[in-house]
């Protein structure tokens, strides 16, 4: 007994010393402050031991008075919009800002995320020698405002395809993004989907006939489908909708819904933890993406998944990366963007067969078990910053 329990220390000390080796220091970049996939990341490579640092562009210029533990947060504080062509006048100051702060703090891995912050980034890791990793979370070409020449988009989408040479890992939120940057499937690629942390999903909650609470969480862009969500709600009985979040349109939903109060109730951006409240109270989730934005039809929206991991049927539209996932687990009920009859006929199903939505919520939990879990991601990620190591 005495040499089994030896040789077992032996191996935990050997773990442990293992685990130590790989403690790296990480500094992850992302210019929003705002970003529950960010902060997801940062805090799992937290618990994995490593020491990280988030640096981001608080927008609102005033300090960030939610104080957490887990991980160090560097601010650019800068007022300046989001999603709005006068966004990028402010950019070349951020980028100023990223660039010296990571040629100046120790790091030993830079974590870029999206096109706006990764050049400073690759400058810091040809001057420093150090490693880079880059998430794709959109297409940088395919968000740029509407009338933007096209010429100017494939700079921009080449620009970006170039740039992710210069990463040691490259991480996607959907495979169908490799398509839309014509970049191929290499060894240093992995998936990693925006799926919520697990959470207790067995609330009181209780299905009731001839009713139906739909939420929507996200930005308030009129390229959302909510101007038709709304009016069809608005318009059938037994329909009720929750509007959470932010945007350019926020004051155009508000002036739409003075006379549907009853019927649509907008809370304004609620932190992600009430989100998947709000979900949890829901009968199910809406989520509808302008086909015409092209970055919306490769968009990997984290309330698929949170309606997933919360046991929620979702309503999307069937010419998006969600509608095909949607199709393929059978977890949602997917419709043509516009088609407002559609639309009434898919939430006034919902509305009335309380079995269809508890089978669809089944099999949407049993999908994000099985394949979306984000416990399944933070193993492909600590893969991947393991094999960091070896390069």
């Amino acid at each position: 007994m005495a040499r089994f329990c030896g040789l077992a220390e032996v191996v935990a000390l050997q773990s442990l010393q293992r685990r130590t080796a790989c403690i790296t220091r990480v500094v992850i970049v992302r210019s929003r402050a705002r970003n529950p996939a960010v902060e997801k990341l940062a805090r799992a490579l937290c618990r994995e031991g490593h020491n990280v640092t988030l640096l981001r562009w608080n927008r609102s210029g005033d300090p960030d008075r939610n104080v957490q533990s887990e991980y160090g947060v560097a601010e650019f504080r800068l007022q300046a919009p989001y999603d709005q062509p006068a966004a990028f006048f402010f950019i070349p100051f951020w980028q100023i800002f990223e660039f010296f702060y990571l040629l100046t703090h120790d790091n030993e891995i830079i974590h870029a995320c999206d096109l706006d912050t990764l050049v400073p980034a690759i400058l810091a890791k040809v001057i420093k020698g150090v490693k880079l990793c880059y998430t794709i979370f959109d297409v940088y070409a395919d968000n740029l405002p509407s009338k933007t020449p096209k010429m100017l988009r494939r700079l921009v989408r080449s620009f970006e395809r170039r740039g992710t040479e210069f990463a040691d890992y490259l991480f996607v939120v959907n495979e169908f993004q490799l398509e839309q940057l014509s970049l191929q499937r290499t060894q240093r690629l992995e998936c990693l989907y925006n799926a919520p942390e697990d959470v207790d999903s067995s609330n009181p909650h209780r299905d009731v006939p001839g009713r139906l609470t739909l939420f929507y969480g996200g930005l308030l862009l009129r390229t959302r489908g909510l101007e038709g969500i709304i009016d069809v709600v608005t318009e059938s009985a037994g329909l009720r909708l929750v509007v959470a979040g932010s945007g350019p349109d926020a004051s155009f939903f508000t002036r739409l819904t003075v006379s549907s109060r009853d019927k649509v109730e907008l809370i304004g951006w609620v932190p992600n933890a009430e989100v998947i409240k709000k979900t949890q109270e829901a009968d199910a989730v809406i989520a509808l993406y302008d086909p015409a934005v092209r970055s919306n039809t490769y968009a990997s929206p984290n309330k698929l998944f949170e309606a997933m991991m919360c046991r929620r049927p979702i309503i999307t539209n069937v010419e998006t990366v969600a509608g095909k996932i949607v199709q393929e687990e059978g977890c949602g009920i997917t419709v043509p963007y516009g088609d407002r009859e559609a639309l009434r006929s898919a939430l006034e199903l919902l509305r009335d067969d309380v079995e269809l939505r508890e089978e669809l919520a089944e099999r949407g939990r049993r999908a994000y078990d099985l394949r979306y879990s984000w416990k399944l991601m933070t193993e492909r990620l600590f893969r991947a910053y393991e094999s960091l190591e070896n390069l």
